[in-house]
Parts: structure tokens; sequence; C-alpha cells
């Protein structure tokens, strides 16, 4: 197969494999977030969609995904959005194979094996961390063929201008160069660097620091970083909870068989060395970060070494032709799995389908209820942002991070606590759950029934001054009584 054919079926395939349904729970509040700047100009910086909270500040740098995100679905539905995800997907990994060393097939190979162990991270469709997920791939790439031509390096700094305006991850942009500072550091310090590499990557280096800090709320968005790592998002949230036991496992093997090659092969690539041990550290931590630890593994395998080394271990283990049938394969289920599927999907799927199963029936209720604050269900918060904006819902999935300590109105338990902690100790019952309900003035509950809140407003529905409207198989919906 020549080259042309070649690139065609791998774009296709990774096409086939990124066309998939949106079911990211968060997509109603980014959507609206996007179709707030389209119509109104305004960022969605102030929190205007929640009664928790009104009138936060918070540095969200993801408008330019929200604006590409509000386009899709606006014109072309969900469909539109799961395209826009495939396109994307096949064109900036492609890119990220192609720069890469190494036999072409055993790239490929290694990619989707990489892929298909991190595929939690990926099958939510068109999230926004799949953005820093494209730019961290763009940015090995490039650092990869910087090898042989090192102007490729500056543009770097364009990419991280677009990066710290699409997601919260363009922090990796300057960790990336900070790792291969220290390696020109080593090579000086074995009198086998280049002082004038070294005084060229510190100014590309404080330039992308600079592109960083080039969007609405300058240093803002870093002490946005910082307040996650501040917050025990492990706890509260669960795609930042660690991976299953098998998956830390297979990266802590993964890490140390690389870690012994490299130790092996005796190399002095201190750059890929150091961006595995951080990506493990990472990846090990939560697992939202294991699709990042995946494609620095696709990079760290294609070191010209390793690859020689992989290329000899799996010269007698697959042969070409049958590889080839594999992949073909791959792509067949991938193109009848997924495209068939997505160019159906409508709204109504999408409540089946997401990562939650959404409140659709219950929403169509509400819409003819006079509006008021709702205390809802956390992972309906963003869905319910998008479809009832007349309503003021209680928390969504923008809020764990966000600072309650002003809040006077908090009983005092909370104050200073997540706004998810304020959310899942009242859906346990406890006794301020009361107070919260008054002092907020909640006029609906739209909770899920397997909580003891649930069992609670069943049991003495009088006594707490909210009565059940309505019930379905997903959702219940009590309003307040009038006193």
């Amino acid at each position: 197969m020549n080259n042309k054919l070649w690139s065609l079926f791998v774009l296709v395939l990774l096409f086939s494999l990124f066309f998939i349904p949106m079911r990211d729970s968060d997509f109603g509040w980014h959507y609206r977030c996007g179709e707030q700047f389209v119509k109104q100009g305004k960022l969605c910086s102030v929190n205007d969609f929640t009664a928790l909270l009104p009138g936060y500040r918070w540095t969200s740098p993801s408008h330019l995904y929200q604006i590409l995100l509000y386009f899709s679905y606006h014109f072309f539905g969900f469909p539109g959005v799961s395209f826009a995800y495939g396109l994307l997907s096949a064109l900036v990994f492609w890119f990220f194979l192609k720069c890469l060393n190494g036999p072409s097939n055993l790239k490929l190979i290694t990619f989707l094996l990489l892929i298909w162990f991190s595929w939690s991270g990926f099958n939510l469709g068109f999230r926004s961390q799949i953005v820093s997920a494209y730019f961290f791939a763009i940015f090995l790439g490039l650092f990869e063929l910087s090898e042989n031509n090192r102007k490729l390096l500056w543009l770097t700094p364009f990419l991280s201008l677009i990066w710290s305006n699409s997601h919260s991850g363009f922090f990796l942009s300057p960790a990336l160069f900070i790792l291969l500072l220290a390696q020109e550091l080593f090579l000086i310090a074995l009198k086998r660097g280049d002082p004038k590499r070294m005084a060229e990557l510190l100014i590309i280096f404080a330039l992308n620091l600079l592109a960083t800090l080039i969007n609405p709320f300058g240093y803002g968005i870093y002490l946005e970083v910082w307040q996650h790592l501040q917050t025990p998002l492990n706890q509260l949230v669960y795609e930042w909870v660690a991976p299953l036991p098998i998956y830390s496992n297979l990266v802590i093997l993964l890490s140390l068989t690389f870690l012994l090659i490299i130790f092996v092969e005796k190399r002095k690539d201190i750059f890929r060395l150091l961006l595995l041990i951080f990506l493990t550290y990472l990846a090990l931590n939560a697992r939202r970060n294991l699709m990042l630890y995946a494609l620095g593994l696709n990079y760290i395998v294609a070191e010209e070494q390793l690859t020689n080394f992989l290329s000899r271990c799996l010269k007698y283990l697959v042969q070409k032709e049958l590889l080839m049938i594999v992949l073909i394969v791959i792509t067949l289920f991938a193109i009848s799995r997924n495209i068939s599927k997505t160019l159906s999907f409508n709204e109504a799927e999408y409540c089946r389908e997401a990562i939650v199963i959404m409140p659709c029936q219950a929403v169509e209720f509400l819409k003819d209820q006079k509006p008021g604050p709702v205390f809802n269900a956390y992972e309906w918060g963003g869905f319910l942002d998008w479809k009832l904006p007349e309503f003021k819902m209680f928390i969504d999935g923008r809020m764990p991070t966000w600072s309650t300590s002003k809040d006077t109105r908090l009983p005092e338990r909370w104050r200073g606590k997540s706004p998810y902690t304020v959310y899942i100790e009242t859906m346990y019952g406890v006794p301020e759950w009361r107070e919260l309900m008054q002092n907020y003035d909640i006029d609906y509950l739209l909770i899920e029934a397997k909580y003891p809140l649930y069992e609670l407003l069943e049991k003495d529905g009088s006594l707490s001054s909210f009565k059940r409207i309505y019930q379905d198989e997903i959702a219940v919906v009590y309003q307040r009584t009038e006193n």
C-alpha cells in the first residue's frame, strides 16, 4: 500500500473511531455558554445559571471550545458535534502519527492499543478535555520534528495562545518546555549540550508562557488551575478519582517496562524519561489523565531505539498481511457500530445514552410550571441549565472547585466547603437540608429516588413543606407547599 492510500486508510479509521455520540453530562452548560457568547458577546465568567453562588466570578478558559460546540450543534445537531469530533480527532492524531518515528503499521497498532486502554477518556464524545489531548499530541509531534528542524518550535507560542483560550489543560504547554529545558541542562552538564539551543529554548518557553496570558482572564487562569489543585476533586468527582486497580497496575507495569528498556538501551533522552514519570504520576492520580498517558506513551515508544527494539520483538509475531486484515476489521467494525448510531442521535437518545440518564420527561413537566429555584441532582445540572434556562438550578458541573466561604446563606456546616459537598450531604438528608431550602427559597426539588432525602420527603412531606407533584422511573419532582 503506497503512502497516500495508507494515509487515507488511517484517516478513515480514526474518523470512524471518534465519530461517536455525545454522552458528556456537561454538554448543556458548555452549549449555553457558547450560545451566550455568540448571541450576547458575553463570556461565561459570571455565574448566571444557579441559585447557589449567584454572580460568582470564575475563570474558565473554554470559550473557543464552547463556541465551536454551539455552532456544531446549532446548525447540525448532535451528528454535527460528532462529525466535528471525528474530523478533528482524525486530523490531529494522523498528524501525530506522521511525526513519530518507526514503521507506519507499528505506530498505528501501538496507537490503537493505547487508545483502547484509555478509551474511558475518549468515549464520552467531544468534551472540552479532548481539546487538551489534541494540543498535547500536536506539541509532542512538533517536539519530534524539531529534532531535525528546530524552527518548528517557534510555532508553539501560537498554539499555546489558542490552547489557553480553549481548556484549562493549557498549563501542559509550559510544563512540557520545562521538561525539555531540564534535558538541555543535563546535556550541558555532560558537556554535550548546545548553549545556543538552550538560549533559544528559553526564549520559546518565555513566549509560550506569555502567550497563555493572552486571554480574557490574564494570569487568573493559573489561579483557577491552582484552585483545582487545592480542591480534593478525587473525593468529589468521578473522573478525578484514581483509575481502577487493573488500569493503575497496567500503568505501573508499562512505565517500569519502558524505564527498564531506556536503561538497558543506555539512552540519554532525559525528556522522554521525565515525561514518562510526569505522565505516570498524572495517570495514577486521576482516570481522566489516562488519555494523556496513552498519547505520551506513543511518543515515548516512537524513540528510535525503542522502536527498533519493539520491531525486533514483533517481527515474528505480527505478519504485515495479518496486521492489515486486523486493522481493516477494526475499521469496518467502527463504521458499523458508530456511524449508523451517531447519525440517528437526537435529544431523546442523548437523555438515554449520556453518562447518566437525563430527566427528559421531568423537564417537559416543569416547562408547564411557574419558574423558580430548583434543587437538582448534580449530574443533571448542565442539562437543566440548557433545557430550563428560565429556572435557576441549584448546582451544575462547573462548580466543584468554587469557594463557598463568602456565601452567608449557607448553613454554617457547609461554609467554605465544595458546592458538591453541600449537594451530596443534602441528598443524604443531614438536618441542615431544611434550612438550606428555606435560605435559597427553593421552589422545586428535581432529584433521583435513590437517596435518603427522597425517603425523608416521602415519610414526612407535610413537615418538610414539599409535596410530590411528579414521578417517573428516572426523576421525582417536589414542589414547596404554600405556608
